[in-house]
């Protein structure tokens, strides 16, 4: 290692150090602009040229597939709707038997609570359920059958949602 100190301290002022001769630094750079598009570094692996579109294809293709045979299998499983049969009078009493069960459990919650609280969430309750009229009365007569259920089954479905979301907001609540 000091041999190698010596060695750099002795050739300190190397050929190196000094300056091209005139003329020799523009030759280099006419060179280099005459070739400068030709300089490309190529891999020496052989590479096989496929669009992009020919290799995703295939995964692509067989995804559609799963989904689609996975929703035709599953799909009977995953119907939760009410029976087709059902009138919208039917529905509709079926949906007030679901709110009273609500109305009860909610009734059950608020015993924990203090008065104002109690009073505030059994108002919330009441707007969640309110109806001055039943939608069975609202929607006409004249609309066909199955449009009628399909409505009350909606407007009922949402109704219902919002009374899950509200018991378990409470449930939060007390807890």
């Amino acid at each position: 290692m000091d041999i190698l100190k010596d060695y750099i301290k002795q050739n300190n002022n190397s050929e190196y150090d000094k300056d091209l001769p005139v003329g020799d630094e523009d030759r280099f750079e006419a060179s280099y602009e005459a070739y400068r598009h030709k300089i490309r570094f190529k891999s020496s692996v052989k590479r096989r040229k496929k669009a992009f579109w020919k290799v995703a294809l295939i995964p692509v293709a067989a995804s559609f597939a799963l989904i689609f045979i996975a929703r035709l299998l599953l799909d009977p499983l995953m119907d939760d709707r009410e029976p087709t049969g059902l009138t919208a009078d039917q529905i509709y009493e079926n949906y007030l038997e679901q709110v009273n069960i609500y109305t009860n459990d909610i009734i059950a919650m608020t015993e924990r609570m203090s008065n104002e609280q109690t009073i505030f969430a059994m108002q919330t309750l009441k707007q969640i359920t309110n109806e001055n009229r039943p939608i069975t009365d609202i929607i006409p007569e004249s609309i066909p059958a199955e449009a009628r259920a399909s409505a009350v089954r909606l407007y009922t479905e949402r109704n219902i949602t919002a009374l899950d979301e509200y018991k378990h907001l409470l449930t939060q609540m007390i807890e």
